[in-house]
């Protein structure tokens, strides 16, 4: 695992949830702080930082149920740091159709 990954962990389980922000975090012992905090903050999730990515990655999981964008994002507003949902992209080689109810991948 790279320094600049920081991963607090619990078990893992089939119903797992998972959110993806992009950041303003740039330093090891920010990133290390606020993983603690949300790991604190809220029961269940587990927070991890990637800053050599790009866009500061912060990956939030929770094995117990929906995860709280607003409330993750509230707490790194607080220390002064923005965080923004990044969107799930299909798989490169999907193609991604939609019709009234579901959206379908297809792999080729």
């Amino acid at each position: 695992m790279s320094g600049a990954v920081f991963e607090n962990t619990l078990k893992n389980t089939e119903s797992t949830m998972i959110e993806v922000f992009k950041t303003n975090v740039t330093k090891q012992s920010q990133a290390k702080l606020l993983a603690d905090l949300i790991c604190l903050s809220f029961t269940g999730y587990r927070a991890s930082f990637d800053l050599e990515d790009c866009d500061k990655v912060l990956r939030i999981a929770s094995d117990g149920g929906e995860i709280c964008n607003a409330g993750v994002k509230a707490l790194l507003e607080s220390f002064g740091y923005r965080a923004t949902e990044l969107e799930e992209d299909p798989a490169p080689d999907a193609t991604v159709i939609e019709t009234n109810e579901e959206a379908y991948e297809l792999r080729i």
